[in-house]
């Protein structure tokens, strides 16, 4: 792309602006490249690494081409949802995000470079590692470099999520469908995963499969508890046994994933969604499923419409307490695994016991002490099925501090035992 058309593609004096103030109010180096991977502006303040890195690249074991990475790393931005953080031929570390016109990436604002480790560790590894000839090593690399600031990792991250922002800001909308291709990939990854697993299989244990009903069943509890993690890993492993059983088929994938969409709002209605609302977003995300032509915005589609419905089970548009309600369900999560007693979770939403209890089922049409029980049960299930624990052993894991009122309680829940459940569901170790 020609520099003059490439700076008209797109606000070029307010990208500038923002890379002056991204640079001084961070201490980091930015710039603006083109979508070739050359230079269309950097802060003259701020000088040039980029100048002593070529200078050194003959005279190192590897030689690189920073064009070719910067260009590299834009592709890979465009890929995985708007940012990549990457490191240079000279091992300095740099992050770079799109910018995006009419669908199309015409320029990028590129973060760094800043050093990886701490700066002592870099000249004294790294240098060593790039520069094996001792007699081709240059002695003052590291004041060629001094400038270059050692980042934390973290920091990096959050300077790329900073840069990711300035670059939305310039694009011209198109920096969501950026987010929507990377979580497309990453569901997309996740069912090659388990049609890879299946595909290990010799043809006995394939034919011997059989549609994951239960998992299904478990899906449906964790929308109706509101567990939008959990939903997601279970619902990539049943859309990775649709496509290896549908034989690729686009029409067969496309109807049971209609199929699963109706299941999903029930369970969403079961966990105390808005029956009125829920409808409108069926009828609307139906007719959309109906339109989509690949497995990939199929499976996204699908996973886009059980994230809206686990949000709302937990919106609670009619509930008059909101605030304590939504606090009482995040400590339940993040403590079921330890003793939860009426008495503190009432302190921590500052509520007496009994006026909680109260508030709890009315609000909820169940008792905090069901709940509880219920949400620790979903969690054994998942224990059950990936792992061999012995159940006195699991009961503790997930908040029951007696066997045999785990059990009881767990087949109160589901209609088995804990033993049955695993014997049913066997043992597949498979990530999702």
């Amino acid at each position: 792309m020609e520099v003059e058309s490439a700076i008209t593609a797109f606000n070029f004096d307010r990208a500038v602006g923002f890379v002056r103030d991204y640079s001084n109010a961070t201490g980091v180096r930015c710039a603006i490249i083109d979508c070739d991977g050359f230079p269309l502006y950097r802060p003259p303040e701020a000088g040039d690494p980029c100048r002593a890195c070529s200078r050194l690249q003959p005279r190192m074991q590897r030689s690189g081409n920073c064009r070719k990475t910067h260009l590299y790393s834009i592709y890979h931005a465009e890929r995985f949802g708007g940012r990549y953080i990457f490191l240079c031929p000279l091992s300095l570390m740099h992050w770079t995000s799109p910018i995006v016109v009419n669908g199309r990436t015409v320029a990028a604002l590129l973060g760094g470079p800043v050093l990886p480790v701490e700066e002592s560790d870099f000249y004294e590894q790294e240098f060593l590692r790039l520069f094996r000839n001792r007699q081709r090593y240059p002695g003052n690399l590291a004041a060629q470099f001094s400038e270059v600031p050692y980042v934390p990792p973290a920091r990096v991250k959050g300077l790329s999520e900073m840069l990711y922002v300035l670059s939305s800001y310039l694009s011209d909308g198109r920096s969501e469908s950026l987010e929507n291709q990377y979580e497309k990939l990453s569901i997309s990854s996740r069912m090659s995963e388990y049609v890879h697993y299946i595909n290990k299989l010799d043809s006995s244990e394939q034919q011997a499969l059989t549609y994951p009903i239960e998992k299904e069943r478990r899906l449906m509890e964790c929308i109706r508890m509101g567990d939008q993690a959990e939903a997601q890993s279970i619902l990539n492993e049943i859309l990775g046994y649709v496509f290896f059983a549908s034989g690729r088929s686009i029409e067969v994938i496309r109807l049971r994933v209609l199929e699963l969409s109706v299941l999903l709002s029930r369970a969403a209605l079961q966990g105390g969604a808005d029956i009125e609302q829920i409808f409108g977003l069926n009828y609307r995300y139906l007719q959309e499923l109906d339109t989509l032509k690949s497995v990939d915005d199929i499976a996204y589609g699908l996973s886009r419409i059980m994230r809206r419905f686990t949000d709302c089970v937990f919106e609670l548009k009619e509930v008059k307490h909101v605030d304590v309600i939504q606090r009482s369900i995040a400590y339940i999560k993040e403590h079921y695994m330890n003793r939860i007693t009426l008495d503190e979770i009432a302190a921590h939403v500052s509520l007496s016991p009994a006026y909680f209890s109260r508030l709890f089922h009315e609000e909820m049409k169940i008792t905090f002490t069901e709940f509880l029980n219920r949400y620790r049960v979903s969690k054994a299930k998942s224990l059950l099925v990936v792992s061999r624990i012995p159940l006195i052993e699991l009961a503790a894991l997930v908040g029951f501090e007696d066997q045999s009122y785990f059990c009881k309680v767990f087949k109160k829940t589901t209609g088995v035992s804990p033993g049955k459940f695993r014997e049913a569901r066997g043992e597949i170790r498979i990530a999702v």
